[in-house]
């Protein structure tokens, strides 16, 4: 009679290690996957980008020269995008303490939303990076967004390095190591 339970047992304890095993190997092929999402930018010159932040203060991309800038398009409506801002400030802090002078800033564009209400989120989920508001969308026109979350990496030279659509884990290891290689001239 002991025998029956004991197969059972095996049979179970065998099925969870495959099914680990299978998750374990789809979460690292997800991550190999928003690597090759990165793609190299080929469109040519760096659009303009000058928009008011949440406080009426017009930024540019040149306020940022020198450094590696994430440029991300974004809405409250869009749930990827929501869920993606915490591994971009994520990224941004750790890539930050990692050398010895902030190398990276991300700069949130929002698309159309009222500054009340981005404000409102921002505070709310904590992001501490500049948010831009892209009110009649011409940014997003000009940088060619179709759909977001849209994902620019500007180098420190202030030409755009790659694109990103869709919602992707910056805090990733693999994302860290890209952003840090891209900081270190190794991109």
């Amino acid at each position: 009679m002991a025998y029956l339970p004991t197969i059972f047992r095996n049979r179970f304890l065998l099925s969870l290690a495959a099914m680990l095993s299978i998750a374990l190997l789809t979460t690292t092929q997800a991550r190999a996957l928003e690597l090759q999402k990165l793609v190299p930018w080929s469109a040519g010159e760096r659009p303009a980008l000058a928009l008011k932040d949440l406080h009426g203060k017009l930024r540019s991309l040149d306020d940022y020269s020198g450094k590696v800038v994430i440029v991300n398009f974004w809405a409250t409506w869009c749930a990827p995008c929501v869920e993606e801002m915490p591994s971009l400030q994520a990224l941004r802090d750790r890539i930050n303490k990692q050398f010895t002078k902030p190398s990276l800033e991300v700069v949130a564009v929002n698309l159309a939303e009222s500054p009340m209400k981005v404000s409102q989120f921002v505070k709310k989920i904590g992001v501490t990076f500049p948010v831009l508001l892209d009110r009649d969308e011409d940014a997003k026109d000009a940088w060619n967004v179709r759909f977001v979350p849209a994902t620019f990496i500007v180098g420190a030279d202030g030409k755009v390095r790659y694109s990103y659509f869709g919602e992707a884990d910056w805090a990733s290891e693999a994302m860290v190591k890209r952003i840090a290689a891209i900081i270190s001239g190794e991109h």
